[in-house]
């Protein structure tokens, strides 16, 4: 994970402010300066520094693809190790793949994945499985959330998933109106927002609108609900080095109470109810800091307040991608159009 190094309290009152949200209007910079007492192109500066050091990733919008339709689920997959490298390819050639890595259980590659509104869940995991020779194939979408939704471990880590209804809290039809145009503004604005004086002129040339188009459409989009914001992002940390995905059997009499003694725990930086399956009883994933012997003590903590439970961490050999999902991806699109003509 990045450190954060900077510069001094500006800088640092700064970057809470362009991670809060940008404001829409003709000089965004300006406007941010004026309120943090700063020169335009003083912020400017600040801002290019702490891209330059990696402390930010981009700028640029957060929309929420549950909203347009998508649908996204945790995957496990038990390959043979003959076709393990194979396999691995063949998954990172799925374009709304957003994280895949090794861990070392039979279960050996996991992965979070998105369908987009005209796909589904089932079908990218039955050409995953053909795809790669596994042997199973687990569909681990969230079925309830205990804690994660708000920390910063469930939006940094591209394999933890965010609230979901069972089935993956999909909108089947909530794309159903969206436009050429709605395509190519959220194309444009997932795209890092040039570091100018007038950026959103750059951005509503490429989209053949006025500024004052562009900043009417995103208006809208937040009040749909599908913008969540424009904001400056850090890069993401697929995993913090004392960051731990441990998993826990528990019987379903006591599942609830189970989940939410765990999110209780300081430790404990997300846990998520997942379906369980002949041959994996572990309904409940955590994410846990803590080193072997603290991760013990977890265990015997949770013990004391709802009897043994049987735990098994996953710890990870190879992470092979990290990223976020390109909403309106062409690359995506034609991939669900060649399965449906192959099917």
């Amino acid at each position: 994970m990045t450190e954060v190094i900077l510069a001094d309290a500006v800088d640092r009152k700064l970057l809470a402010e362009i991670q809060k949200r940008m404001p829409l209007t003709h000089r965004p910079f300006q406007a941010i300066g004026d309120k943090l007492g700063m020169g335009e192109q003083d912020c400017l500066a600040r801002i290019e520094r702490m891209k330059t050091s990696g402390i930010l990733e981009r700028v640029s919008a957060v929309f929420e693809p549950t909203a347009l339709g998508y649908e996204r689920s945790l995957f496990a997959l038990k390959v043979p190790a003959s076709y393990r490298a194979r396999a691995i390819d063949e998954i990172m050639a799925y374009p709304g793949l957003t994280y895949l890595c090794e861990r070392r259980d039979p279960f050996s590659l996991w992965l979070t994945a998105w369908v987009p509104p005209h796909g589904s869940l089932a079908q990218l995991a039955d050409r995953l499985h053909n795809a790669t020779q596994a042997e199973e194939t687990l569909v681990l979408s969230a079925q309830r959330v205990y804690k994660g939704t708000a920390s910063t471990a469930a939006e940094s880590h591209p394999w933890l998933e965010a609230a979901h209804e069972p089935g993956g809290g999909r909108r089947p039809n909530a794309a159903a109106g969206l436009t050429q145009i709605d395509a190519r503004c959220i194309r444009a604005l997932q795209n890092d927002l040039p570091l100018l004086e007038m950026p959103y002129a750059v951005v509503a040339e490429s989209v053949e609108m006025s500024e004052e188009e562009l900043f009417a459409w995103c208006r809208r989009m937040e009040q749909q609900g599908i913008l969540s914001r424009l904001a400056a992002l850090s890069p993401l940390a697929p995993e913090e080095s004392r960051a731990r995905l441990v998993v826990w059997e528990a019987p379903e009499g006591i599942m609830e109470a189970t989940g939410s003694h765990l999110a209780r725990l300081r430790e404990v930086l997300h846990c998520v109810r997942r379906p369980i399956f002949p041959g994996w009883p572990y309904g409940l994933f955590t994410v846990i800091t803590s080193d072997s012997e603290s991760l013990q003590e977890t265990a015997t903590r949770m013990q004391a307040l709802v009897g043994t439970l049987p735990f098994l961490e996953l710890p990870q050999i190879h992470l092979y991608r990290s990223g976020r999902l390109h909403l309106c991806d062409p690359e995506l699109e034609r991939w669900w159009s060649q399965s449906r003509a192959s099917s």
